[in-house]
């Protein structure tokens, strides 16, 4: 595949851009550094030849050890056995919440 294919079938989204309720395969997870601090970002498949990378807020990235992200890429397969699906947005704090389903 010609390097500007594998270009389009990448591309960086808001993770508040997910649909709701909608389960996203989760083909890896690492650690990351942003200008905010350290997260941790997420390649889930969005379509058969579509993947996006996610950062997820801190709040969850705090909760996701070395351990977790091992077991997420253990998966000898394309897809892990980990969804990420965005619930809801918390009207209160203006935040918003997920979920992950194996």
């Amino acid at each position: 595949m010609e390097l500007h294919a594998k270009f389009l079938q990448v591309s960086s989204r808001e993770i508040r851009d997910l649909k709701v309720n909608t389960k996203y395969p989760i083909i890896r997870a690492e650690r990351a550094m942003t200008h905010l601090g350290h997260t941790v970002l997420l390649t889930v498949l969005d379509a058969p030849n579509s993947v996006l990378k996610l950062f997820l807020p801190k709040r969850y990235a705090r909760v996701v050890s070395d351990t977790d992200i091992v077991h997420i890429n253990m998966n000898p397969e394309f897809h892990s056995n980990f969804h990420i699906v965005h619930i809801n947005m918390n009207p209160e704090f203006h935040s918003l919440i997920f979920t992950l389903y194996t």
